[in-house]
């Protein structure tokens, strides 16, 4: 398992490298499997992800 604080480290370089190509992120307090147990969170940031690209 990658640690958070270095998956925010490691996306903030990316952004850095392609800044007209940057990450959107977004941080769920769940167990390592969020999608079973906050499926409703994890919808929304989808639908509103799907939202914004269309």
């Amino acid at each position: 398992m990658v640690p958070p604080a270095l998956q925010d480290r490691m996306i903030a370089e990316a952004d850095r490298r392609t800044p007209g190509n940057t990450f959107t992120s977004h941080t769920v307090e769940a167990s390592h499997f969020a999608p079973l147990t906050h499926p409703a969170e994890i919808a929304d940031i989808l639908v509103g992800a799907l939202r914004q690209e269309g």
